[in-house]
């Protein structure tokens, strides 16, 4: 009797995360599930590496349609580059909660690592690169992004800051799947809105959402170095321009 109990369980859980979001409903800060990540493409130049030790939850960042602008959030993680490189390809381990999705694209930027508001280790002033609106190749939720615009990036540390752009209703939520093995500050988060009552400017994601379950975000960066470089485009993205011209 347990067993049958505990399938059903999971049955239900699995047909509400397929279904569409009702109005009404409102979005939750995080999800849960196991992210299913895209093949790297083999001969892409890994830069920087921590796709690994996930986290139970994934966060969200999102930006809603305007009926829950209120909610849109921005989750961001730093890494530390050594030379120069030139950034063209990101990698973040992610999941669909609250509903099926899908992102209709994705955002990704850049920024300068720094203090603002007297929190020390957060992303500061305006984007060193800008990538909007960008189309990746999304595996339930994973995605393996060809930046429209490399980002060539010198010695010191750096935030990169993802967030996927879908309608609550009906498509649901986004969640950056956590890492629970901490890199450099841990994870970053922010909710200029207020809809979820945290965190209106940058700080530390472990301060936003103390449900979380670790302190850093899954992701990886490929590319070439040093900046000046040729970059060589991977076999793979051939595939993903056919999909998406």
């Amino acid at each position: 009797m347990n067993q049958r109990v505990s399938i059903f369980g999971l049955l239900v859980v699995a047909l509400a995360a397929t279904m569409p979001v009702q109005v009404g409903a409102t979005p939750s800060l995080t999800g849960t599930g196991v992210p299913t990540p895209p093949a790297t493409p083999p001969d892409a130049v890994v830069l920087y590496d921590q796709y690994n030790n996930p986290g139970t939850n994934s966060i969200t960042s999102q930006n809603f349609e305007a009926a829950n602008d209120a909610f849109d959030s921005f989750l961001g993680d730093d890494f530390v580059v050594t030379g120069s490189w030139n950034i063209d390809l990101v990698e973040v381990a992610g999941v669909y909660y609250n509903g099926p999705g899908p992102a209709a694209s994705v955002n990704v930027w850049f920024y300068a690592n720094g203090t603002a508001g007297g929190v020390p280790n957060v992303p500061v002033g305006a984007p060193i690169c800008t990538n909007l609106n960008q189309i990746a190749l999304d595996t339930a939720g994973s995605f393996l992004i060809p930046l429209t615009t490399p980002c060539c990036l010198s010695t010191g540390t750096y935030w990169m800051v993802v967030q996927v752009n879908m309608p609550f209703v009906p498509n649901g939520q986004w969640g950056w799947t956590e890492r629970t093995l901490q890199a450099n500050a841990t994870a970053a988060w922010q909710n200029p809105g207020g809809g979820f009552g945290a965190c209106p400017t940058w700080n530390r994601k472990l301060v936003c959402i103390p449900t979380s379950s670790g302190p850093d975000q899954m992701f990886r960066l490929s590319g070439s170095t040093p900046c000046g470089a040729t970059p060589v485009e991977p076999s793979t993205w051939g595939a993903i321009k056919a999909i998406y011209p």
